[in-house]
């Protein structure tokens, strides 16, 4: 599964995995994954201008190396 499709993943969602066909989607908790997104977001507003873009992009990087190497991908009951 590619890093976009885990990313596009929610917690109610669920695909089937290309190897085996199964139903597979992330557990709750990877809602917390998105909290660098959230927090680059805050900085985007509240900081000045070359620190506003790094904090964006910051919480955009930390939430894919989340969803690459934190995240699980677990099976769905159909």
């Amino acid at each position: 599964m590619s890093i976009w499709r885990k990313c596009l993943l929610g917690t109610d969602k669920s695909v089937s995995c290309i190897s085996c066909g199964r139903s597979v989607g992330v557990p709750f908790g990877a809602v917390l994954a998105a909290a660098p997104i959230a927090l680059g977001i805050a900085g985007l507003v509240k900081l000045s201008m070359p620190w506003s873009i790094a904090s964006l992009v910051g919480g955009l990087m930390t939430y894919f190396v989340l969803q690459l190497y934190v995240v699980p991908v677990v099976g769905r009951e159909p």
